[in-house]
């Protein structure tokens, strides 16, 4: 019987500055949307997720535009929006990064870590298991 593997490795370029995030339970969720290029004219817009310590080093390290190799799993969590509509969301939980080029300068904008995202919720902290 074969076993279950679920692995996966993109390289792409991040489409905004990751956003960082905490758990009830103090935990550091980490989101940034990777463009990955297939073809000349064919890009997959990629949503990352980085949990714990790697989280806070993708927050601090990467910027937009970055190219950016990642390692992980892919999920697929339910949930229901502010319309009890029932959605899904396709996401890579990343356990390895690598930065491939130099990381961007900062520009003079500061960010308050807020994710507008409403399906970002506390059933993130499921992924830690």
């Amino acid at each position: 019987m074969a076993g279950y593997y679920n692995r996966v490795i993109l390289v792409g370029n991040l489409t905004r500055d990751p956003e960082i995030r905490y758990t009830k339970a103090g935990g550091q969720v980490t989101k940034f949307t990777l463009a990955v290029q297939r073809k000349l004219n064919e890009t997959s817009f990629i949503d990352i997720i980085a949990l714990g310590e790697l989280a806070d080093t993708c927050n601090s390290d990467l910027r937009k535009g970055q190219y950016t190799l990642v390692e992980g799993r892919l999920v697929i969590r339910m949930y229901e929006d502010h319309n009890r509509i029932k959605r899904s969301a396709t996401e890579v939980v990343i356990d390895n990064m690598q930065m491939l080029t130099s990381r961007p300068k900062l520009s003079d904008e500061s960010s308050d870590g807020a994710i507008d995202d409403d399906t970002f919720t506390d059933e993130i902290e499921a992924l830690f298991i």
